[in-house]
């Protein structure tokens, strides 16, 4: 790794080619070394595999996102976010065959920007306790407009009100970025107080729960904090139910809620995805590439052979060049044993 000494090569010429040459291997393995460790942060940066299992556990409640484009709402210098209600009921099926419920009205917990500041959303999430002896739990959130609203967003004659987005969502941080892509968002239409009934949409999904760990016992290249959020979310057919008054399910209000989602699930069983980041394969990857790189740069470093005990030659001989050529000194000792001639 050490550079040629230029005293020990025979002339200017050949000690200034092998100092290029050296220089030039030099750069490339620090360019190799700057790209390996370049990779080695880009791998630490991501887990490498995930772990996928079920597990047994307390999850907390649901909430409901409900969301608009900030992008319409500027355009329309107007927000139907604080004209939302939301009511939940919350039941569950006992193991005894029993079935229990309660509803309350819900208030905004949370307001917060979403996908890069392209959505503002409102959180509404349910404060019920359910009983640890439940076997199955659902939540039926309810949700009504306070009319009127933008003309603008009314649709087919005034029977749909459009411009909002839902996302039923298990994360407890509403801002968690993993959480907002994984968990899908709804957009639907609202049916106005000139529809008779409400729509009801019921939405199935998996409970899980995402988890970052390394082989360090830390949480290196964890793309947010561990949270809960729903998985495979799947619409069931909705119909718009005519024959019941939701507002009989909920607690009494000056309005009518007009919209129902269905959220059924298991009360404890949770998918778990473990993402695990095995630093030391990294680090052991990125040590393994540098001595390959060295052992090739020493390698090739023996252009320069020796060809005495004190004295290199560069190994290209090209005389017009003055590339490998001897040094005077190297020729007294032939000289000398050069006979005499006599002169005429």
């Amino acid at each position: 790794m050490l550079p040629p000494r230029w005293t020990q090569f025979p002339n200017e010429k050949d000690a200034c080619c092998a100092w290029t040459l050296w220089s030039f291997l030099l750069a490339l393995y620090l360019i190799y070394g700057s790209l390996a460790t370049m990779n080695l942060w880009k791998a630490l940066e991501e887990p490498d595999y995930v772990e996928t299992s079920e597990e047994r556990m307390a999850k907390p409640p649901p909430s409901l996102d409900v969301c608009e484009l900030v992008r319409i709402s500027a355009s329309l210098n107007y927000s139907m976010l604080g004209s939302v209600a939301v009511a939940c009921q919350t039941g569950w099926f006992s193991k005894d065959g029993s079935e229990d419920h309660f509803d309350t009205p819900l208030t905004a917990s949370q307001t917060f920007d979403a996908s890069e500041g392209r959505f503002r959303c409102v959180r509404f999430q349910s404060t019920a306790a359910v009983p640890k002896e439940a076997t199955v739990t659902y939540y039926n959130f309810y949700l009504g407009l306070k009319e009127p609203v933008h003309p603008k967003l009314y649709r087919f004659g005034g029977q749909y009100i459009a411009g909002l987005v839902f996302r039923p969502s298990l994360a407890e941080n509403a801002s968690s970025q993993f959480a907002f892509q994984e968990e899908r968002l709804m957009r639907m239409f609202v049916p106005s107080n000139v529809m008779p009934g409400y729509r009801n949409v019921v939405a199935t999904a998996t409970p899980s729960l995402a988890k970052w760990v390394d082989t360090l016992g830390g949480r290196m290249g964890a793309a947010s904090e561990d949270t809960f959020y729903f998985a495979d979310m799947t619409l069931v057919p909705e119909s718009l139910q005519r024959t019941s008054d939701v507002n009989s399910h909920t607690t009494a209000d000056s309005f009518r809620y007009t919209l129902k989602i269905g959220l059924p699930l298991s009360t404890d069983l949770v998918r778990v995805k473990l993402h695990i980041n095995d630093v030391l394969k990294c680090l052991l990857n990125w040590l393994g590439e540098l001595t390959s790189a060295t052992a090739v740069f020493k390698l090739i470093t023996n252009l320069f052979p020796a060809m005495e005990k004190e004295t290199f030659r560069l190994f290209l001989h090209l005389p017009w060049l003055h590339l490998g050529l001897a040094h005077p000194s190297e020729l007294d000792p032939l000289a000398k044993c050069r006979p005499e001639t006599a002169e005429p």
